[in-house]
């Protein structure tokens, strides 16, 4: 599994303007590996354009400048990996609107 996580300086950037996950699921692959299989690759391929976006408080999926964490686990042993992912300034956008809502909705 990966998990998406924001660093403290795009938490910063954010401010208290909405929610902050601590950490979100970003992709994961289901594999089989019978006892004693030994180690299995693993590939999971992410979008940072879905991956590493925060809805906002419209519902809009953002994309937001700064470094992020994807923490790559393994189902609970000790061979959990952290990435580090800086989007550049400029970077930053939305990527998916928030659904249109009806008059009188």
């Amino acid at each position: 599994m990966a998990f998406h996580r924001p660093s403290s300086d795009v938490i910063g950037r954010i401010g208290s303007s909405h929610p902050i996950p601590l950490s979100s699921l970003a992709g994961f692959d289901r594999i089989s590996i019978r006892s004693g299989g030994g180690l299995v690759q693993v590939n999971i391929d992410l979008l940072a354009s879905k991956a590493l976006t925060l809805v906002d408080n419209t519902g809009a999926s953002v994309l937001y400048p700064g470094l992020h964490f994807i923490d790559i686990w393994d189902g609970g042993s000790v061979n959990n990996i952290t990435i580090a992912v800086q989007v550049p300034e400029g970077m930053g956008r939305i990527v998916k609107k928030p659904p249109m809502m009806g008059v009188g909705e």
